[in-house]
């Protein structure tokens, strides 16, 4: 696949994604404002609400329930601080995630196709989102010291990722006695894992 593999799957997540919503209550808003001829809708035109009385409801109502889910947390089992801290911040992220994709949906319209670079981004954020979770989750199940490390900074990273930060000075310290912990004892999920043979490995010519 030219774009790449990952892409392109990408791609095909956020679109399922937004296939439902889009066909639950963006659809029949463009079949009124059609059978209506609204061309660009203003919700400060009193005709242009009557028109898309019946059709608006449904969403404003799913919009008040994502807002007062929002507010409404997540739970979440016991864990170590850092890793806590790290399900939290995916969990409310991930919680506030439809909202924003509807609200991007509303913005661009039928035009949100040809926005490849915006679906990208979303799409991104929201896998990152989710490995951050279940990354966390997975390592609090550990009493494993090094596993929680590695999983810690594993998010740390990602965090900064998704909300455009540079790492810090600790960061860099964490990741190097990481390294130096891994080198010296090994890693202990990959005790038992048998290395395979490289199938087509590189070659000087």
């Amino acid at each position: 696949i030219y774009e790449g593999e990952g892409e392109m799957l990408g791609m095909a997540f956020f679109k399922s994604l937004v296939k439902n919503h889009g066909t639950q209550f963006f659809e029949p808003i463009g079949r009124a404002l059609q059978s209506a001829g609204i061309r660009k809708p203003r919700f400060t035109n009193p005709s242009h609400l009557w028109a898309l009385k019946s059709v608006m409801v449904p969403y404003a109502s799913w919009m008040v329930r994502e807002k007062i889910k929002i507010g409404s947390g997540m739970r979440l089992p016991k864990m170590p601080p850092r890793l806590q801290e790290h399900a939290e911040f995916a969990a409310s992220a991930l919680q506030k995630m439809p909202s924003t994709i509807s609200g991007t949906m509303r913005k661009h319209q039928l035009a949100l196709a040809d926005r490849q670079c915006r679906m990208a981004d979303l799409s991104g954020n929201i896998q990152s989102l989710l490995t951050v979770l279940c990354t966390s989750l997975y390592a609090a199940r550990h009493n494993d010291a090094v596993v929680q490390q590695a999983a810690d900074l594993f998010c740390r990273e990602t965090r900064n990722r998704i909300e455009a930060r540079p790492p810090d000075d600790a960061y860099f310290r964490d990741v190097t006695t990481l390294g130096k912990t891994v080198v010296d004892c090994g890693f202990s999920p990959l005790a038992d894992v048998e290395s395979e043979k490289i199938l087509m490995p590189y070659k000087n010519t």
